[in-house]
């Protein structure tokens, strides 16, 4: 990932999210496997994503960023990071959404995201709901022994 994308990602998810911690461009790189990204005609990044792997069985996508709301880019980009999810092994997808993000919650239950529990974030002060999906099902699993 080259310098200049590294920070166009973090001065995005600065401006969009309310994050806990502030992302700068060396933070964005020592994870730069992890994003997804959308760039434009002109090839500056408009749409970003995290993929972290949490277990063997599971990732998760945080920071679901655009700056273009409702036309395509976020699902787009969260159908990107299941298909690399599945790539990679994981069985379950799941995503924290900010509790009130309407244009969110309905992009992850679109989908397919099944909503869970919702919690408080103490750093952020912001309550979030847990989505989650189910990348494979149990007639699918290589064995019944797990």
């Amino acid at each position: 990932m080259e310098r200049t994308h590294a920070s166009q990602i973090a001065e995005l998810l600065n401006a969009q999210n309310q994050l806990a911690i502030k992302y700068d461009a060396q933070r964005v790189l020592d994870h730069a496997n992890e994003y997804v990204v959308d760039l434009s005609e002109d090839g500056r990044v408009v749409c970003c994503a995290q993929l972290k792997r949490v277990q063997w069985y599971q990732a998760e996508i945080s920071h679901v960023t655009t700056h273009f709301v409702r036309q395509g880019r976020g699902a787009r980009l969260i159908e990107a990071a299941e298909q690399r999810a599945r790539k990679d092994g994981a069985r379950l997808l799941q995503c924290t959404v900010r509790t009130g993000n309407g244009p969110s919650e309905g992009m992850f239950a679109k989908a397919g995201f099944q909503r869970g529990p919702t919690f408080g974030n103490p750093q952020t002060g912001n309550n979030v709901t847990v989505w989650s999906k189910a990348l494979i099902h149990p007639q699918n699993n290589l064995s019944r022994d797990g």
